[in-house]
């Protein structure tokens, strides 16, 4: 979906850690995204393991129809 213009790119995001899945807490990390085609990167301010993580897209990048997607994810490890 990069490719696309129209509709679907994540605006404002929070991203959320758990050891369970069903216990999120506060967001770990939050901001906005520009509508781009571009690499988004975010990094978090909280260092904890976690076994889940879930990426929550509170507007898109555009109005328009109430959904966004997501081609890939890629979580990074600092050493």
């Amino acid at each position: 979906r990069q490719g696309r213009v129209e509709s679907g790119r994540i605006g404002k995001y929070s991203i959320y850690l758990s050891d369970d899945g069903l216990a999120w807490g506060e967001p770990v990390a939050s901001g906005q995204w520009p509508d781009s085609d571009a690499v988004q990167t975010c990094l978090f301010e909280d260092s904890r393991e976690a076994r889940y993580l879930k990426l929550v897209a509170e507007t898109g990048a555009r109005q328009g129809p109430p959904y966004t997607s997501i081609a890939e994810l890629q979580v990074l490890f600092a050493p």
